[in-house]
């Protein structure tokens, strides 16, 4: 008997991130509009809201990054990865800093995500003043891809 194998292709595949200037405030999150598409397999990041949605139930591997420019010496930058407007997060990273002249915090997580669901980045810092995000696809992005 011959079983022949066949390889499902998972279509759901996206990344974003962020071109035009962006100014954070201090002390609360602040979803994260990520403005520009590299490429977005099943138009499901939506650069109106920030929002990647599913298409499929499935389970989704998502990776975050925000970069901010001038944090002062002990002040700490939180991203997270909630799921339908949150909190609790999904993900979440945070760093307190030694007075530099910009850092970038991020992660990466498995989720499993009903159609429909959505996925945003917020982020937080402590810095007294408003901050600006480094908008670059290196900086300051979200990608995914659905895995099963």
């Amino acid at each position: 008997m011959i079983t022949i194998l066949t390889r499902r292709v998972f279509a759901s595949k996206f990344s974003v991130y962020r071109s035009a200037a962006l100014t954070l405030g201090t002390g609360g999150f602040v979803e994260v509009v990520f403005d520009a598409v590299l490429f977005d397999g099943r138009n499901e990041y939506s650069v109106a809201n920030g929002r990647f949605t599913a298409v499929e139930t499935g389970y989704y591997l998502l990776a975050f990054r925000v970069g901010i420019q001038d944090l002062a010496d002990g002040k700490y930058i939180m991203v997270s990865l909630w799921l339908n407007g949150g909190p609790p997060y999904l993900a979440s990273s945070r760093t307190v800093v030694g007075g530099v002249n910009w850092v970038v915090q991020g992660a990466n997580k498995v989720v499993h995500m009903q159609a429909g669901e959505y996925a945003s980045v917020f982020v937080y810092h402590d810095h007294g003043d408003d901050r600006l995000v480094i908008n670059t696809e290196e900086c300051t992005y979200l990608s995914g891809h659905r895995l099963s």
